[in-house]
């Protein structure tokens, strides 16, 4: 499918799809090599990563798909052009990013060492890259926010919801969000420590099969709305090969969601 994608005439927001696309593809692969040898809490931080990736492509498909899709790439050389502009001699930033240095236990000793490149033509290269009406949106927003001191989001844009929580309802995933989304964030931010306690006093070992079929299920389903929408919309023609594709997975779909099976078996 990825192959398809490359195929079609290039407009301004196919590369954000396809980029997205193909990162998805790569952190469920990785969830699959993970569950192969029994890390279900480890690859609970990849499927809070794939259910973030999978809500950016389904909101950009959603509607306003060229507009949304260059706001998130402009978010995405904003954040970079912010970084260039930490390591640039000639900026303010520089001098500030260099105080912090000087406090980090492990950077302050190295700061004489570091190499700093000249960072201006990145910085210009950049700049022609960013498209101007796409900007003037993202300046808009910026003066919004600034009272707040919120951070903008690629989806602030073009009167998009204010978090990803908003992104989802839009999406009608509020379930997946408010349920699955903030159990899955508790791993990915070192909070799940006290789930290893087993009923009982016994403490879950490492490579426990324990959660492996919730998260096999969940890739799952996350995995075929991603497909079969961004089928739909890029490359309508080809969703009788969904058909087709789903027909052939979905004896192993309805026994992974089976919840009277095992899938020892299948591992």
């Amino acid at each position: 499918m990825f192959s398809w994608l490359m195929e079609l005439e290039v407009d301004e927001a196919d590369p954000t799809i396809n980029l997205l696309f193909r990162n998805y593809l790569d952190v469920v692969d990785s969830i699959s090599l993970l569950l192969k040898v029994g890390s279900g809490d480890t690859a609970i931080i990849l499927l809070r990563s794939a259910f973030e990736i999978a809500m950016s492509i389904l909101y950009i498909l959603q509607e306003k798909t060229e507009e949304r899709g260059l706001a998130y790439q402009l978010a995405h050389f904003k954040y970079i052009q912010k970084q260039n502009k930490k390591l640039d001699k000639g900026s303010d930033q520089y001098a500030s990013f260099l105080d912090i240095l000087k406090k980090d236990i492990n950077a302050r000793n190295i700061i004489e060492k570091i190499e700093i490149k000249d960072r201006k033509p990145v910085i210009d290269a950049i700049e022609q890259i960013i498209k101007q009406q796409i900007n003037e949106e993202w300046l808009r927003i910026e003066q919004l926010k600034k009272s707040s001191g919120t951070k903008i989001e690629w989806f602030h844009l073009f009167d998009g919801p204010r978090n990803l929580k908003g992104l989802c309802e839009k999406l009608e995933h509020h379930a997946l969000f408010d349920i699955l989304y903030a159990s899955w964030s508790l791993t990915s931010h070192g909070k799940a420590s006290m789930n290893a306690h087993m009923p009982g006093g016994g403490i879950k070992r490492l490579r426990s099969p324990h959660d492996i079929k919730s998260i096999m299920t969940w890739t799952m389903n996350l995995t075929i709305e991603v497909y079969y929408k961004t089928l739909k919309n890029r490359i309508p023609n080809k969703t009788n090969n969904f058909g087709i594709w789903y027909h052939s997975v979905r004896s192993n779909y309805m026994d992974i969601t089976d919840n009277n099976k095992k899938l020892l078996n299948r591992l």
